[in-house]
């Protein structure tokens, strides 16, 4: 079994190759002080910059985080951020969704709940491209199921 070092500079090799088919967002994935980081831009009336951190986590293996903050550098709060990823408070999917102190920055970011997942991850298996394929929909982080097959085989 790889260390979550050795596996997340291979997620990062593999996310040059899918960059393009991610709902059109801009990505580059990039190992930094222990933990994968991307950041872009996106509009939500505003430009908003999204900052998405991969951890590794004891109990599930990976912790996928987010934030988003504007131009100004002023962080959204957790509704406008929930409703930025096109989720509804209250609706079916934000209980997947929390804001918890970063681990590692101590500052507030929007955390994924992973326990939903492990039924599929125990079907499909437990490597970090597996844990993101099934749990970064959550935030509208999607690989095409092709595209997620042929990455796999690498």
């Amino acid at each position: 079994m790889r260390s979550f070092a050795e596996e997340a500079q291979a997620f990062c090799e593999l996310g040059r190759l899918w960059h393009a088919d991610l709902s059109g967002w801009a990505w580059d994935w990039r190992w930094v002080d222990g933990y994968i980081k991307c950041r872009h831009f996106r509009r939500h009336g505003d430009w908003v910059e999204w900052e998405f951190h991969i951890l590794p986590d004891e109990t599930w293996g990976f912790a996928l985080y987010a934030r988003a903050c504007r131009v100004d550098g002023s962080q959204l709060r957790f509704g406008e951020a929930v409703r930025a990823l096109g989720l509804e408070l209250g609706k079916p999917g934000t209980e997947l969704v929390s804001q918890e102190q970063h681990p590692i920055l101590g500052e507030p970011f929007l955390v994924v709940h992973t326990c939903t997942a492990q039924e599929k991850l125990d079907l499909l298996g437990s490597s970090l491209l597996t844990w993101f394929h099934v749990t970064g929909p959550v935030l509208g982080l999607k690989i095409h199921p092709r595209q997620w097959l042929l990455l796999r085989e690498r």
